[in-house]
């Protein structure tokens, strides 16, 4: 099982290139598994920089390894990250939370065109 393993591991290395949002973050601090990745995408979102994983410039090989490095010859470092990854993506990416922050959007959105059409209407409020 893929999720054992990740469980497993020490950390998740993503040196993508091009990506977008990348799940497989997201799966592995739920796991409780520190990320090293390149800043890529909406990656800089999912990683916070030194307190959930570590980020590198795109293409940085010296830096990735340096972080990765430092997570596998550190097992307190990387257990801290790991237990920091795994409450932060409980917290801001389940699926009540996703919720709440796509209804803050759409609420927003319906608040702005009520006032547009109050506007044009001439209602005052």
């Amino acid at each position: 099982d893929l999720h054992c393993l990740m469980r497993l591991a020490r950390l998740l290395m993503l040196t993508s290139e091009i990506e977008a949002f990348p799940n497989v973050v997201l799966e592995a601090h739920w796991l409780g598994t520190p990320v090293v990745a390149t800043q890529v995408g909406d990656v800089p979102e999912m990683v916070d920089h030194g307190i959930t994983g570590w980020l590198a410039p795109i293409g940085d090989i010296d830096a990735l390894t340096a972080y990765a490095a430092r997570l596998l010859t550190d097992a307190k470092e990387a257990q801290r990250m790991g237990e920091l990854a795994q409450q932060r993506v409980r917290s801001r990416f389940s699926q009540q939370a996703m919720a709440k922050a796509t209804l803050a959007i759409y609420h927003e959105q319906l608040a702005c065109k009520t006032r547009v059409l109050d506007e044009r209407a001439g209602v005052q409020r």
